[in-house]
């Protein structure tokens, strides 16, 4: 749609009918081609998010591989390789918590004295 086709709302009304259905074409033509563009860009993203994915995943087995090459020369110069850490499991919830079935049991203490119920001796005056 070029410039000189806009047409001010104003003077839309006292149009002909005729001129207002072309001008409605031309209006539905543009809408279809801005949606036929649309399209075609939420297309490209797609491949684009997918071949990012790709990347991604390949890059991490690339580091990975470069950390393995790492650690090997390290022994074939008779150094010591990187040590193996065990991934922190401060969330996950520990072993028989978090279930949810029976009541709730508190934790016993493991170390030092056992705290006595306060409320059992407390006199009130």
């Amino acid at each position: 749609m070029l410039k000189e086709d806009l047409v001010p709302i104003e003077r839309f009304d006292e149009m002909l009918e005729a001129e207002q259905a072309a001008l409605a074409k031309s209006l539905l033509k543009c809408c279809h081609q801005q949606q036929a563009q649309l399209r075609e860009q939420a297309e490209q993203l797609e491949r684009q998010a997918n071949e990012l994915a790709l990347q991604s995943e390949q890059l991490a087995l690339q580091s990975e591989q470069i950390q393995l090459l790492k650690d090997e020369i390290a022994v074939l110069k008779g150094e010591k390789a990187r040590p193996k850490i065990k991934p922190s499991c401060l969330n996950k919830p520990p072993p028989g918590e978090g279930s949810g079935e029976g009541g709730e049991q508190k934790k016993a203490r493991g170390r030092g004295k056992p705290v006595r119920k306060k409320t059992v001796d407390l006199e009130i005056h």
